[in-house]
């Protein structure tokens, strides 16, 4: 087994996180949309289907920005701003906030994992995760033990 060191996010790494995982889940639609963009961009003759298609591609990243803003900012997802201490053992991860409110996970539950900006995202359901920053480890061992049993040892 083996604990971590006293991790939590901050609005800004939050933010940040979640806005990485956007551009890696749907870079395609963000690259698909420059085409666009720069293709009706590109015309001679722009028309007016052409400026509502041009101002759409690019309004779309500034409001997933606002969204994402607004959801980390939310009163009701501070819970997600909490320092937690993680045990975390060959079968489970247990998170605790204190010493009377922890969860436990059982790693057959897990479904994927993913690294991020020196953190380490562990899947419980398709947007909910334990984070786990490279410097949440108490030691360069137990972060390569992690690794190798969650972060790689998880099929994607």
């Amino acid at each position: 087994m083996i604990q971590t060191n006293p991790a939590s996010l901050s609005k800004k790494q939050f933010f940040q996180i979640l806005l990485v995982r956007y551009v890696k889940n749907r870079w395609w639609l963000i690259a698909l949309m420059l085409i666009f963009f720069i293709s009706i961009a590109s015309k001679e003759h722009l028309e007016r289907m052409d400026l509502a298609f041009l101002a759409m591609f690019a309004f779309y990243p500034i409001l997933i920005v606002i969204q994402n803003r607004q959801w980390v900012n939310s009163k009701e997802n501070k819970i997600f701003l909490i320092e937690r201490i993680y045990e975390i053992e060959e079968d489970r991860i247990t998170g605790k906030t204190n010493e009377n409110n922890f969860s436990t996970t059982e790693k057959s539950n897990i479904i994927k994992s993913d690294t991020i900006l020196n953190t380490y995202l562990i899947y419980i359901s398709k947007s909910q995760f334990f984070y786990f920053p490279f410097d949440s480890f108490q030691s360069d061992e137990d972060r390569i033990w992690f690794e190798d049993n969650y972060v790689n040892g998880i099929t994607k």
